[in-house]
């Protein structure tokens, strides 16, 4: 699994109920499925939650532009997924929100 880590913290008001908002920390990328896990903290609290990003059903092609947001971030394009699961990158928040634009967010 590749974690990147961002250059500051994303700002996630999340739609249900509760209003909740959380802060990201970083990102992970999960194997198989395309999917991403959030990292975050909640408020002024030091809990951290997880939160699941999925591929919206109307945009097909946002798991590949994040796939290929990540591989033009590394200097080894495919190369990079040979290297430990534990490797750590560096996205600019701009990036992030490209990537996440159109995502779905749900809670676990």
């Amino acid at each position: 699994m590749k974690t990147i880590k961002l250059d500051q913290e994303l700002y996630l008001e999340m739609r249900d109920a509760a209003h909740s908002k959380f802060y990201t920390i970083a990102i992970q990328e999960m194997e198989g499925d395309g999917g991403y896990l959030l990292l975050t903290r909640r408020g002024r609290l030091n809990c951290k939650q997880v939160i699941v990003v999925e591929q919206h059903p109307d945009l097909p092609s946002v798991s590949a532009r994040a796939h290929e947001l990540l591989r033009s971030k590394t200097k080894k394009g495919y190369e990079e997924r040979s290297q430990p699961s534990n490797q750590q990158m560096s996205l600019p928040i701009e990036d992030l929100k490209q990537v996440l634009n159109g995502l779905t967010v749900g809670t676990i």
